[in-house]
Formats: C-alpha cells, sequence, structure tokens
C-alpha cells in the first residue's frame, strides 16, 4: 500500500505558536519550476481544478512584487504547500527558500504544510528526504499521484475531461475557416501581399510538404479580408486545380454565386483583348468594390496529367485559339494572363519546387519570371510556434521535450510539415486530460524497426506509417483489395521523376467487375481515417477524390509497395483505358479501334493477373471484343482474297498447260504425217500384219484400265465416308462446345451433323443439344439497374425494381408493361407481393418503405398509397407472411422488422447483431422466418419466438443459426412444402439446410469467385434458379446437384432469378418458365424445356422445313421430309394427314407442310 500523507503536529500537550492565516483562502499552493509548467499547469493543476480544490501558484503573483515577499504570502494564505521536483527546481534559488519557509512556519504552527511530489529524478537535500513524498516519475503514478493529493485535502477524486476538437488538419492544407489556427508564416503572408501589390499574378513555388496550399488558404486570403492594403472591397475567390481540363475548371466556379458572376463578367470583358495581353500593376486602374481571387492549386498537373484539346471552340479565345498547334497548355496560360490584365482580378498559383524545370520550358515563364516566390520549409521557431499555438489557445499544453524531439525528427525530413501536423493529429488522442507529453510520442512509434532501419525512418515516417497501416488492417480482405485498387489508381506515376498523387472523379476509380458495395464501403473507410480526401457539392453524386498528401506516396512502405509491383500493370490499364474513351468519343466505329499488335496487347492483360487484379471497364472490353471482330474479318477477307487469287492462277495454268497441250498435239501430227507419207505403203502393208496383234494388246489394257479404275472408287469411297463422319462429329463438337452460351447455333450444327452422318454420336448430340433449348424475351423500360423481382399470386404479372426509382408491373401474356409505381424518386431494391394480390412493397435506398394497392389498376403510373418509415439505411429486401397480415424488411442497419398491415405501424424491430441483413423470407407456412446476413449466417426466427418479445425494438432475440458459408449469405428462399432451405453466398455456392435436422444437406458449387445474388425454388419443388455475378442464370436438379441448364443473354450481374407460375403449379410437364433482373437494367423471361426423353423418327419423303409443339406441350408437330426429326412423348408416330391444304393449320397444332402433310 502507498504511503499516506500525514499532518505532523508538535508535542502532545505543547500550546501551538502562532502560524499561518487561521481561515486560508486556499487548499494548496503549488510551486514549480518554468521547465515543469506545461505538465502543471496541463494536467495537474486542470485535475485539481475539476476536483474543486483551491489552487495557488507563482503564475498569480502580483506583478512589480517582490518574489520573497510573494512566497510568504502565498505559504500564509494555503494550507498546503506542494513543491513539484525536477533537476530544474532543485537549480532554482527560490526553490530552496520556499522550502526552508514552508518548514519553518509548519514548525511555528505545529503542523507539516509542505508536500514534496517528485516529477523528475533528482536528488534531494535531508530537509526533504526525510519526508513522505508522492512519485510522479512515471506516467502510470501521475494519476495515483492526484488521487492521493484529492484524499489529502479531502476533495473528490476528480474524472477524467472531454477531448478537445483536434486544431491540426494532419495532411491536408489548411482551410480558410482554419486560419485561426494557422501559425508560423506570418513573414510569408506579408512578403505575398506586397507583391500583389506590385503585380496580380503571383506563382508560388515550394518543395512539396513546405506548406504552399496552406500558406494561400488559411494565410493570404484571409489576410486579405482583414486588411485594405490592395484597397477596400470584397473578395471572392475561386480555388481550383487544373486536371486534364484546365480550361473548363477554370471557368467552373460554383453556378449561383458571386465568384461565378465575377469570373463570367470578366472573361466577358476581356473577350477582345490580344491573347498576349501582360498583366498590369492593379494600381493602373481604380478598383471595384468587389475583387476576384483565382488561385490555381497544384499547377504542377498540367505536366503530368495529359490536358485534352477537344473541348468546343469558347467565342472568347479569339483568333488564336483556332490554331491547331496552340496546345491547351498554352491556351490556359492565356487565359491566367488576361485574368490578370483585369483590374479586378488577382491570379496565384502554387507549384511543386521538383517542377521547376517544367515551369521554366512553358510559354508563361518570361511573364512570371520576376514574380515568383519561393517559399522555403519553416524554420525551427516557426515550426515550433505552429505546432504549440494551436493548441495553448484550446488549453492544452505540450511538453517541451515532445516539441523538441518532433522538430529533431523532421528536422532531415524533407516535407517535414504535414508529417508533423498528421503526427500531432494521433497524439491528440492520447493527451491526458490537458496536457501532451513525449511519452505519448514514443509509445506511437514503438514499432519503429517493422518500418525500416534505425537511422533511415523517422519517427514521423513511422507515426504516419502505422496509422495508415491500422486503417488498411480494418478492412476485410476483398475491401484490402479494393483499397490497393483505388490508391493505385490515383497515382501519378513519374517518368524520371517522383510519383505524384492524381485527382479522380470517384466514379473514375469504380471498374465494371468492381463490388459497388465494397468499393462504397471501402472509399468512404479511406476517407474516415485520413487516407483520402473527398471533395464536391453536397449531395452531388460526382465528387473529387485524392490522397491526402504526397507523404503518404514516399512515407508509407505498403503502398510503395503495391506501386512497384503493379507500376507497369496499371500504365498498361490507363493507356488502354484512354484508348477505349478515344473510341468512344469518336463514335465507336472504325476509328479508334486497335490493331492486331495493340489487340495482341490487351486481351494477354486483361487475361492475365495484371488485368484481373486492376480490373477493367465494360468499355474496354467492348473496344477489345469489335477490334477482334474487324482484325479477324480483315484476315479472313484477306484469305479469300488470297484463295482467290490461288484459285485464279490455277485456272491460267491449267488453261495454259491446255493449249499447250493441243499445240504440241497438233505439232506431234503434222510431223507425224510428213514422215508417214514417204512410206505410207510399207506402213499400210506392216499395219496389215500387226492390226490383230495390237487389237490382241488394246484389249489386255482396257480390262487392265477398268479394274484400276474400279479400285480406285472404291479407295475414294471409303475416304470419302470417313471424311464425312469426321465431318459430322466435328459439327458434333461444335455444336455441344456452343450449347450453352448459344443454343441456336447448337441446334444448327447438331442438326447439321445429323443430316451429314448419321450415327449414334449424332443422335445423341441432338438429343443432349434439345434438351438445354430456351425461348427467351427481353422485358425493356428500366433506365438503370435492376435489383428485385416478385410475381402476383396468380402468376400472370410479374414486378421489377430498379435503381430508376420506379417499380414496374409486366404482363406474363403480353410481355408489356401494364403500370409503372413511382415513389420518392430514391432508388428501389427490395420488392414483394402480398399474398391475397392486393399490395405490392417497394423497398428504398432511403430507408422507407413503399405500398401500392395494385387490386384494381386504372392508370399507367400509380404513386404509393402507403409510406412506412424505420430503417436507417438501405431497405434491402421485403417478404409478406402467407396470411398477408405482416411484412417483414431488412436492410443496411442490420435490422429485421415486422409491420401491421392492418395499421401500417410497425409491430416488433429484432437487431440481428450479425451487421447488414440482405434478405429474408417466410416459410409457406408461416411459421418461420428466415434471414441471410453478412457475417456468413443463414438465422431462423420461429415466429412464436418472434411474437413473444412484443412491440418495441428487442436485441436479445437469438435464431436458429445455420452455419456454413464462407462469405457473405446475399439470399435465402424456402421450398414450397417447407422441408429446405436454400441459400446462396459470395462464397459461390447454394446451401441446402434441412428444416428438421438444421443441417446442410446439400451443396450445389458454382464456378470459383462468383458471387451468387438470388437463389429460388421452383414450384414443383425438384429445381433451384441462381442468379450470379458472371452475367448468367443456372437452373439445377436438387437431387443430383447438376446444372440442368445455364442461360446467357445479361450483360452485367444477374441480381434475381424467380419461377414465374401460380404458387403451387407444377409446370414440369411441358416447360417452365424463369424471370431473371439484371444490373444490365433489362428483366428477362427464359422458357425452358425439362423433357423426360427425346426420340429421332424416320418420316417425311422430303426437307424437314418446320418444325412446332402443340400449345399443350405434349406433340411435336414436324412437317416436310426425307430427313429424320427429333419428338418427345411417347416415342411413337400417333398420325400421318395428308389432306391440308398448304398452311393450313389442323387444331391445336403448329404448321401443316409444304406438301399438304403434318404428322403427329
Amino acid at each position: 500500500m502507498p504511503e499516506a500523507i500525514v499532518e505532523i503536529t508538535g508535542p502532545r500537550g505543547s500550546a501551538a505558536r502562532p502560524g499561518p492565516d487561521p481561515n486560508p483562502s486556499f487548499d494548496l499552493f503549488i510551486s514549480y519550476a518554468d521547465d515543469d509548467r506545461t505538465w502543471v499547469e496541463g494536467y495537474l493543476q486542470d485535475a485539481l481544478d475539476a476536483a474543486g480544490v483551491k489552487v495557488h501558484s507563482q503564475a498569480a503573483f502580483a506583478l512589480g512584487a517582490p518574489r520573497l515577499l510573494e512566497f510568504e504570502r502565498a505559504v500564509m494564505r494555503c494550507k498546503r504547500i506542494l513543491l513539484v521536483l525536477s533537476p530544474a527546481y532543485m537549480a532554482d534559488q527560490f526553490g530552496g527558500f520556499l522550502d526552508i519557509m514552508a518548514q519553518n512556519f509548519g514548525l511555528e504552527s505545529g503542523t507539516w504544510p509542505l508536500i514534496p511530489l517528485i516529477l523528475k529524478p533528482t536528488p534531494l537535500p535531508p530537509r526533504l528526504s526525510q519526508l513522505v513524498a508522492l512519485d510522479a516519475t512515471d506516467v502510470d503514478d501521475w494519476q495515483e499521484a492526484v488521487e492521493r493529493l484529492c484524499e489529502s485535502l479531502n476533495y473528490p477524486i476528480p474524472g477524467p475531461p472531454p477531448l478537445p476538437d483536434c486544431p491540426y488538419p494532419g495532411m491536408l492544407p489548411f482551410s480558410m475557416e482554419q486560419s485561426d489556427r494557422f501559425y508560423g508564416r506570418d513573414q510569408e503572408i506579408e512578403e505575398i501581399l506586397q507583391r500583389l501589390r506590385l503585380h496580380p499574378f503571383l506563382m508560388v513555388i515550394g518543395p512539396s510538404g513546405s506548406g504552399k496550399s496552406s500558406l494561400v488558404f488559411a494565410g493570404v486570403i484571409p489576410a486579405l479580408h482583414r486588411n485594405a492594403s490592395l484597397g477596400a472591397g470584397m473578395w471572392h475567390v475561386h480555388i481550383f486545380r487544373p486536371g486534364s481540363t484546365p480550361r473548363a475548371n477554370l471557368r467552373a466556379a460554383p453556378p449561383q454565386t458571386q465568384t461565378r458572376q465575377l469570373l463570367d463578367q470578366a472573361f466577358a470583358e476581356i473577350s477582345d483583348s490580344s491573347p498576349g495581353a501582360q498583366a498590369q500593376p492593379a494600381t493602373q486602374s481604380p478598383p471595384s468594390p468587389r475583387r476576384l481571387l483565382v488561385i490555381v492549386d497544384q499547377y504542377e498537373e498540367l505536366f503530368t496529367t495529359a490536358p485534352t484539346s477537344d473541348a468546343p471552340k469558347d467565342p472568347t479565345d479569339g483568333e488564336e485559339a483556332a490554331d491547331p498547334k496552340t496546345t491547351e497548355i498554352a491556351l490556359f496560360q492565356q487565359d491566367l494572363l488576361r485574368l490578370a490584365a483585369h483590374p479586378d482580378c488577382y491570379v496565384i498559383a502554387t507549384v511543386r519546387a521538383d517542377f521547376y524545370a517544367d515551369l521554366m520550358a512553358s510559354a508563361l515563364w518570361p511573364q512570371i519570371q520576376a514574380h515568383r516566390m519561393e517559399v522555403p520549409p519553416m524554420s525551427p521557431a516557426n515550426l515550433r510556434q505552429a505546432i504549440m499555438q494551436p493548441a495553448e489557445k484550446l488549453g492544452v499544453y505540450i511538453q517541451s521535450d515532445l516539441v523538441e524531439q518532433l522538430l529533431s525528427d523532421g528536422a532531415g525530413e524533407p516535407g517535414a510539415l504535414p508529417l508533423i501536423q498528421e503526427t500531432l493529429v494521433l497524439l491528440w488522442q492520447r493527451i491526458q486530460r490537458r496536457y501532451l507529453s513525449l511519452h505519448a510520442y514514443e509509445s506511437l512509434v514503438l514499432g519503429r524497426k517493422e518500418y525500416g532501419e534505425s537511422g533511415q525512418v523517422s519517427g514521423l515516417q513511422v507515426a504516419m506509417a502505422r496509422r495508415a497501416d491500422a486503417a488498411l488492417a480494418a478492412l476485410s480482405a476483398p475491401e484490402q483489395e479494393a483499397a490497393r485498387r483505388i490508391l493505385l489508381r490515383m497515382i501519378q506515376f513519374g517518368q524520371g521523376r517522383k510519383d505524384t498523387r492524381r485527382q479522380q472523379f470517384s466514379y473514375d476509380l469504380q471498374s465494371e467487375n468492381d463490388d459497388p458495395r465494397i468499393f462504397q464501403r471501402t472509399l468512404q473507410h479511406l476517407v474516415d481515417h485520413r487516407l483520402l480526401t473527398l471533395t464536391g457539392e453536397a449531395g452531388a453524386i460526382a465528387k473529387k477524390v485524392d490522397i491526402a498528401h504526397e507523404a503518404l506516396i514516399s512515407g508509407w512502405p505498403t503502398l510503395g509497395r503495391w506501386i512497384h509491383q503493379r507500376r507497369d500493370g496499371e500504365v498498361v490499364r490507363r493507356r488502354l483505358e484512354q484508348q477505349a474513351q478515344e473510341w468512344q468519343r469518336l463514335g465507336k466505329e472504325g476509328g479508334g479501334l486497335l490493331d492486331e499488335v495493340q489487340l495482341l496487347e490487351a486481351e494477354r492483360w486483361m487475361a492475365g493477373p495484371a488485368g484481373k487484379d486492376a480490373g477493367f471497364s465494360t468499355l474496354l472490353q467492348e473496344l477489345a471484343q469489335r477490334s477482334r471482330e474487324t482484325v479477324n474479318a480483315a484476315a479472313l477477307a484477306a484469305e479469300q482474297a488470297r484463295q482467290e487469287k490461288v484459285l485464279a492462277a490455277q485456272k491460267l495454268a491449267e488453261e495454259a498447260l491446255r493449249r499447250e497441250a493441243v499445240e504440241a498435239k497438233a505439232a506431234r501430227r503434222m510431223r507425224r504425217l510428213s514422215a508417214v507419207m514417204g512410206v505410207i505403203a510399207l506402213i499400210t502393208v506392216v499395219l496389215a500384219f500387226r492390226a490383230l496383234y495390237l487389237r490382241n494388246q488394246a484389249d489386255l489394257a482396257r480390262r487392265a484400265a477398268d479394274q484400276a479404275q474400279a479400285e480406285t472408287l472404291v479407295a475414294y469411297d471409303i475416304a470419302e465416308a470417313a471424311r464425312v463422319t469426321n465431318e459430322a462429329h466435328l459439327l458434333a463438337s461444335q455444336a455441344v462446345q456452343s450449347m450453352q452460351y448459344d443454343p441456336e447455333t447448337a441446334i444448327a450444327l447438331a442438326w447439321t451433323a445429323l443430316t451429314t452422318d448419321r450415327d449414334t454420336i449424332t443422335e445423341n448430340t441432338l438429343r443432349r443439344v434439345l434438351l438445354s433449348t430456351y425461348r427467351s424475351t427481353t422485358l425493356e423500360g428500366h433506365t438503370a439497374s435492376v435489383r428485385g423481382l416478385a410475381v402476383s399470386p396468380d402468376g400472370t404479372r410479374l414486378v421489377s425494381a430498379g435503381y430508376d426509382g420506379t417499380l414496374r408491373i409486366w404482363s406474363m401474356g403480353s410481355a408489356q408493361t401494364l403500370t409503372i409505381l413511382t415513389g420518392g424518386g430514391e432508388r428501389l431494391r427490395g420488392v414483394a407481393w402480398s399474398a391475397d394480390g392486393r399490395w405490392v412493397a417497394g423497398g428504398g435506398l432511403d430507408g422507407k418503405i413503399y405500398l401500392w394497392d395494385v387490386s384494381a389498376i386504372y392508370s399507367p403510373t400509380l404513386k404509393p398509397d402507403r409510406l412506412l418509415a424505420g430503417h436507417d439505411g438501405w431497405v434491402y429486401a421485403l417478404a409478406f407472411s402467407p396470411d398477408g397480415r405482416w411484412l417483414a424488411s431488412s436492410g443496411q442497419d442490420g435490422m429485421v422488422s415486422l409491420w401491421n398491415m392492418a395499421s401500417g405501424q410497425p409491430f416488433l424491430t429484432v437487431d440481428g447483431g450479425v451487421g447488414e441483413i440482405n434478405d429474408v423470407a417466410w416459410s409457406p407456412s408461416g411459421d418461420y422466418l428466415a434471414f441471410a446476413a453478412d457475417d456468413q449466417l443463414v438465422g431462423v426466427w420461429p415466429r412464436t419466438d418472434l411474437f413473444a418479445l412484443g412491440p418495441g425494438v428487442h436485441t436479445a432475440a437469438a435464431p436458429i443459426r445455420l452455419e456454413g458459408h464462407r462469405s457473405y449469405v446475399l439470399s435465402v428462399d424456402f421450398s414450397p412444402d417447407g422441408a429446405w432451405l436454400a441459400s446462396s453466398s459470395a462464397d459461390s455456392s447454394v446451401r441446402i439446410w434441412n428444416m428438421q435436422t438444421q443441417a446442410s444437406s446439400d451443396m450445389l458449387i458454382d464456378k470459383d469467385g462468383t458471387w451468387i445474388y438470388d437463389v429460388n425454388w421452383s414450384p414443383d419443388g425438384r429445381t433451384l434458379a441462381s442468379a450470379a455475378g458472371d452475367n448468367l442464370v443456372r437452373v439445377w436438379d436438387v437431387a443430383t446437384g447438376k446444372i440442368l441448364r445455364v442461360l446467357t443473354g445479361h450483360k452485367d450481374w444477374v441480381t434475381a432469378a424467380v419461377w414465374v407460375g401460380a404458387k403451387g403449379e407444377n409446370q414440369a410437364g411441358g416447360g417452365q418458365t424463369v424471370a431473371s433482373a439484371s444490373m444490365d437494367g433489362s428483366v428477362s423471361l427464359w422458357q425452358i424445356g425439362v423433357h423426360p426423353s427425346i426420340q429421332i423418327y424416320p418420316a417425311h419423303d422430303s426437307a424437314l422445313v418446320a418444325v412446332d409443339w402443340n400449345p399443350a406441350g405434349h406433340w411435336i408437330i414436324t412437317a416436310g421430309g426425307g430427313w429424320p426429326f427429333a419428338g418427345l412423348g411417347g416415342n411413337r408416330l400417333l398420325g400421318q394427314h395428308s389432306r391440308l391444304h398448304p398452311g393450313e393449320r389442323p387444331a391445336g397444332c403448329g404448321l401443316g407442310t409444304r406438301g399438304g402433310t403434318f404428322r403427329l
């Protein structure tokens, strides 16, 4: 136990001598050295004041009074005297005098008022070492010292004070609103004002981290408002960064503001000035009551970001703007000079010093060479002021040793100011009462060895890197990948210079294959932890994102490692994306397509690890596809032209050979006739004797030739038969490969294979392809992504929920829109249809639920009849109970609410405690309510347990936990008999849960990495339909776990898939219909067949020209002949009719043949 502080009185029975004031004014007098003032006032005195102790200190001594007299008065007026002991205090002579004086008064009064408090280890004289002292040499002992002191003075122990707002901006520059916290740049502020008096255009140049932007924003702008050194009047300020469109950004002041009016007026007034107009001193023209200050921040972006020059010509640009050789940069610089020439306009630009060479090489340099100002790093004295003054203004004291340590760590660090500011932001969370100690900084950078060798990494860099790594570690693995992609896309890779940050719009950072929820969550996390900044008008969708400071690029090892690993791949991605944007700008026609070499590079990059990791836009994918089609078409055309040339050459050669043979034959005949004419008599005699012999030899030769020809024909027939068989089998193989992605082509290929060579392989291929056929219908009308579907109870209508703020009701008979349900303009996601068919409910991204009465649709558009508000965030899912009395809803806030449909009020709300809840579903009997949660959980509440909770908000409703998924659970659905529960997840699986054993009996695995957004049972309970992130709808056989169908056609993620038909209707006999919704804004209806058998029939005597189903789906009717045909059902010919006229259709059948027959 610590020793108690006791009072020592005189000997028992002795009379007390006259001592201090019998009615002291203070409880405690504190004496301390000036070096210890910050701890005493920031920690000790703050704690004693909070406890109610009346404290007196030498800081309250009367001005001009002798110190010895003031010490004597303090001892007389205070009950106790506290000495804060340290080496500095022991070196102070007045401290020793007070010690002796207090002890002397104690002896005279019979008490012992002196209390030593050892703040720093120091040798004590005997007169103090014999006293019981308070030990505060360790930070952990400070609170105990305060508690013992309060107990000795009979005061309560004080509680912790509230943490004041942090006055430091971290790595962000100071803003105009933070000018009262900006210190250390008074000399530079005054110099800028003096330069602006001489010339209205000023270039402020300084190294990264020197505080250029803060100097202008928080120093110069408020100074202009405070004094009238540049003339009286109101200042309006336009701040912008050049980016890739500097001229447009120069003119893009917020509309409907006086700044925009002044900017437009200035451009209108300078429209007739020459392009090379020189800026003149502002004193040459009388100033206006309103002034415009244009600030170009990060001017170096002109040299790091390639400006676009395809903007329409501005009428104020003059003749020079029409010169195609004039670059966008030159035009922008001319605009700045023209503005500076206006009597009411001033221009300030900030640029990093490492771009000095680029600035000197620009056309602007001769104009601003004499009108520039270099901003040096802060001196130690000014930096000390910037550290201490903001805190002391809030009553917070910083230990002098901490200030000196920060200055020492930042001495060799280029651009140390943002690092110090960010470190102070982190240290602010470690304030003890109103005191910030060196110990807080030392504990913050304990892990310095993890970030580099000693002496190579400063404590400031370690503090920033640890904070950034901690922010990254708080993200999940997918979110960390998204964070890496976001940060890399915001780096401007330097060519021969340091990498810099690259401001981007938020929508440019998100690629097509990024999950929107993960992207938004990650982006907001990085902004909340001050790694990124987000700027833009309140409520604006297009906001600009920027890295907080270049110091993160050079000082965060994790980001540096990412940049090193992905620099080349990211450069390729940006170049390809720029080519895609240029192709889009040219109208997506022939111009801008990739040539063969560029296409090979793009395809290899997209298919490789760099492309899959960095992601790419749909536009780039479309460009590659179009380019491939064009390259292939060109190659095909070239091959066809080459073959035509070869054929032509062959024909010419054959013709030449034929002519040559004819001529040679004629020549030989003439020579033979000339030779024979002289001896014709002799030849006639010889021939007479040889005639018989030659006839016999000719007969033998003819018979040998006939035999050789017969053998050749047999060999040819064998080879031709083998070729036909191989060709048929090749067509059959191609049909199987095309089956899932192009069913119409697959049918044509399989049929051609069968007609080419009919055997077991081609027949089986045709059966297999026909089993995979389906017909699709696209319902178009939504103008944005579609996220939810629901079917009316009678199966005749379908409702879809879209991000365009509407619900559309479709007729299943006509595939047309019946009505459009409009909400409050918010995007809609969850949707449900009540069991009685009266109500349609839609969940909005504003946390509200909209209800429409659709029992009698009488208008093409309907507004909601009811509005239920209760969720905080997006409403993800809705589900009506089977009896229609209750509506269950879930959403982003992790709550499940039950709404009473009779009253329209919430009955109860349950906090699942499992993160975001993505889906809810009632069992067919209404006895269970299941939900899908982000924490990999499928939960089920018995209805009796829920209603036993009673009205209100509850947090202790533990569900039945079905665990097994390895990522977010996105969807749940009960089987028609309620015995099974299906769930889908982002782990690429569908699990089927037995509701009796509460175990997963089956797991259907999709391809790895595919999110399965929705799963839905068929009415007969034998199949499941799933909607996946690879743009496909799959139909699963529950019994075998195999995929029966893969439905293709959507161009983006498929978000929902439902079976169309009345509840409980068994559609397996003739086929089923699946409806699906996609992020591409479309709704598709898929008519698929699930048939028990297919038989190939020989039938007609001429070509098969048509085939169709009867309406009931039990028969197939064919027209034609000569070729076999496929049939379903009983595998037999039901009948043949031959008396129909051409085109006549028998009742209930699909077609008649050209010859007047049809077959059943």
